[in-house]
């Protein structure tokens, strides 16, 4: 049997700041949540990266990976979620996750794609995911049009 009930928090500094909340069930062993986390405005250069935090409670197994979307910058995070069981993860530096980002000024729609092939058991996870930016600064430059 599989109910874990899924608490996504998503915070961003850039663009004015913003806190969102999400709920979700995992009701099968794989599958994949989507949530829509609304339009960051940047009106100058940022280096952004991505951070996040996990809290459980109950008795059950999930292993996930995520990745966060914006515009059409896709920035991949591997083992996003390990309860129960090891996740194992290529150790190779992912800009906006390991190191900072520069993303160019303009207005972006975001989303946080959740896909997991290991969920059994019953509980609650809470997922805080932030996105951290600072103006300017060199970097990774991504500016895509």
């Amino acid at each position: 049997m599989t109910d874990i009930n899924l608490q996504v928090v998503f915070e961003s500094s850039i663009g004015g700041p913003c806190t969102r909340a999400f709920s979700g069930k995992i009701a099968r062993r794989s599958g994949t949540l989507v949530f829509e986390l609304g339009d960051l405005v940047l009106k100058s250069r940022h280096s952004i990266r991505v951070e996040y935090e996990n809290s459980a409670a109950g008795y059950y197994k999930l292993v996930a990976s995520g990745w966060l979307r914006i515009g059409p910058l896709e920035i991949p995070i591997p083992c996003l979620i390990a309860v129960g069981e090891p996740c194992y993860r290529v150790q190779v530096l992912i800009p906006g996750l390991d190191e900072e980002l520069d993303v160019e000024p303009g207005v972006y729609g975001s989303t946080l794609s959740l896909s997991w092939d290991l969920a059994e058991g019953t509980g609650s996870h809470k997922l805080d995911v932030r996105i951290r930016g600072r103006e300017g600064s060199p970097g990774k430059v991504y500016n895509r049009t």
